[in-house]
């Protein structure tokens, strides 16, 4: 009834685990994207309240080789609490599609400034891809051919009445690793006596190691206000002083002070992503 409507694409999430031949027998005949919350990479429902014996990662893999045009998944203790994504995790369960294309579609179209959010929200109506909202143009990227997609945007703007000049360019591209990609871009920072290094990265022998993934709470060690903060606690904090760390973002200042064996270390932010993290 509801893809008679126009809906093109269905979210399945706890029925897949309720119902799992049900759900394989739909994705084998409709458009469905399984959506997936995991808590300590068990399957997880309900709306969190429930927490499976089945591993994300195996039910991924089913459902994709069943025939699922997606997979949503969402790690409720890191990106649900907005601390970071779980890289390990996701790389986890990217490596379980086996599907997934070496070329990809990347179509970016130009537009005035003052008219982007407005093609955006048209182009929306569209495709369910992602759409990236640059200064001057929007990109949309698929494993899908988008040449259909200009001709609908077209069409759109003639019933609508709309005269705008939209300048389009479709490129085919080479898929790549992307996990790896960021892993790559994300490199350790030393700074005084501190080493502090992504997960995916080794500790240092003979430095005092912290281990943080880069997320939206200020702190990873890369800019040069923290760098010289842990600079100087490395230089000048003595054992059982008190810390208090003001505007402590990731906390990457108190894990350095209680490291160096403060005493005790408090820890405050206005910030409410800051707060989930050390709450985390």
């Amino acid at each position: 009834m509801y893809l008679d409507l126009g809906i093109d694409r269905i979210i399945l999430g706890s029925i897949a685990l309720q119902n799992p031949e049900f759900t394989k027998e739909m994705a084998s005949k409709y458009p469905i994207v399984l959506g997936i919350d995991a808590m300590n990479g068990m399957v997880a429902t309900q709306g969190w309240a429930d927490v499976s014996e089945i591993k994300a990662t195996d039910l991924a893999k089913d459902f994709a080789d069943a025939g699922a045009q997606a997979i949503i998944c969402t790690d409720i203790s890191r990106d649900g609490m907005l601390s970071g994504v779980n890289v390990d995790f996701t790389l986890d369960i990217t490596c379980r599609r086996t599907d997934m294309s070496d070329k990809y579609f990347e179509l970016t179209i130009s537009a005035p400034a003052e008219l982007l959010e407005f093609i955006a929200d048209l182009v929306s109506t569209l495709t369910h891809d992602a759409i990236e909202i640059g200064d001057d143009n929007l990109i949309i990227r698929s494993d899908q051919n988008l040449d259909n997609l200009q001709e609908d945007i077209n069409n759109l703007l003639k019933k609508l009445n709309v005269d705008i000049a939209l300048k389009y360019d479709l490129r085919e591209l080479e898929n790549c690793d992307w996990i790896s990609k960021y892993q790559e871009a994300i490199t350790p920072v030393e700074s005084g006596n501190f080493y502090i290094h992504p997960s995916w990265h080794e500790p240092k022998i003979g430095k005092i190691n912290i281990s943080i993934d880069p997320a939206l709470a200020f702190g990873s060690g890369h800019h040069a206000t923290t760098a010289t903060c842990l600079d100087m606690i490395s230089k000048y904090l003595k054992k059982n002083d008190s810390v208090a760390d003001i505007g402590c973002g990731s906390g990457i200042l108190a894990l350095g002070a209680k490291k160096l064996g403060a005493s005790s270390v408090d820890l405050c932010d206005t910030d409410p992503i800051a707060l989930n993290r050390m709450e985390y």
